[in-house]
């Protein structure tokens, strides 16, 4: 991603979503693990990918 010229900040802001995702799966429900949440984050992280791809 890093040769598409993805900024740095959206890069590891997919990689913290897909993170956040790992450990729900596997953890009790938090607030950093509700669905609403994961869902809203990972929507932001695709729709400034679209915008940059």
């Amino acid at each position: 991603m890093a040769d598409r010229n993805i900024n740095k900040e959206l890069i590891s802001k997919l990689l913290n979503t897909i993170e956040i995702c790992r450990y729900a799966q596997y953890s009790p429900a938090s607030e950093e693990t509700a669905p609403e949440i994961i869902y809203k984050n990972s929507e932001e992280v695709i729709n400034e990918l679209e915008k940059v791809l």
